[in-house]
């Protein structure tokens, strides 16, 4: 973690600080709720209102199980829309930690560029689609996108400096990145699956350049991806739009 943070000059940190606040006025303004988050205030099995932590674990159970493997997110996204103060600062929080881990990525890969960190904001400006909508819209599309591309930049940050630094660490800290891993390998499958396959099939090639910390980490992220995409809400899911599908063509 040092190491990740070392990447940064003080100069990166005060651009990154008032970008956020910029991106926290942003998204204070983008409210009122709209349709998709207002069915997310909802039970997903019984269709009342949420009130505790008990029926929100309850709703993302059912809907793990009948609908998709989106566990977490969900959890957030429903615990969210009871607790704007926690959105706003999630999202600004992620929405800094996307932009240390995109510049992070960029100079691991590159020589450092003068003015590499105007260059990202401006890409995320001007080139991402739909970002009012992907990065401080709903609260159901920020932590679904924004949230997930943080989540995963970071994920891969985390990655490349255990794998291309030859980082071994303590047990314990090795524990925390199993368990770091599987949150992300099971937080969204729109980022997870090509990630995972594109590691699997690298380190399937390079299997004699793991490390135990390495290791750890992506068998944490494998662990995550099987349960996001093998749930069970998956195939019931699918069952259903194919037979929808079946009935209009008949």
């Amino acid at each position: 973690m040092r190491h990740f943070l070392k990447t940064f000059s003080k100069k990166d940190y005060i651009f990154f600080l008032l970008c956020s606040i910029v991106y926290l006025v942003l998204l204070l303004q983008s409210y009122p709720i709209s349709n998709d988050d207002f069915t997310y205030i909802f039970h997903q099995s019984t269709d009342l209102p949420i009130n505790s932590l008990g029926e929100l674990i309850d709703s993302n159970v059912w809907g793990y199980l009948n609908v998709n493997g989106r566990f977490l997110v969900h959890c957030f996204v429903q615990g969210c829309l009871n607790n704007y103060v926690v959105f706003y600062a999630g999202s600004t929080m992620l929405f800094f930690v996307l932009m240390l881990s995109l510049t992070y990525l960029i100079r691991k890969s590159t020589n450092k560029i003068h003015g590499d960190v105007v260059y990202i904001i401006a890409g995320i400006t001007c080139f991402v689609p739909l970002m009012a909508t992907l990065l401080y819209g709903t609260v159901a599309m920020t932590i679904n996108y924004m949230w997930s591309a943080a989540i995963y930049t970071f994920f891969l940050s985390v990655y490349f400096h255990v794998k291309d630094d030859r980082t071994e660490y303590t047990s314990w800290q090795n524990i925390i990145l199993l368990l770091f891993g599987l949150i992300c390998g099971s937080w969204q499958e729109s980022f997870c699956i090509g990630i995972a396959g594109a590691l699997c099939i690298y380190h399937l090639i390079n299997i004699r350049k793991l490390t135990l910390s390495l290791f750890c980490l992506l068998i944490g992220f494998g662990l995550g991806a099987a349960i996001l995409v093998f749930a069970p809400g998956n195939f019931a899911r699918l069952a259903t739009e194919g037979s929808e599908w079946i009935g209009m063509h008949q």
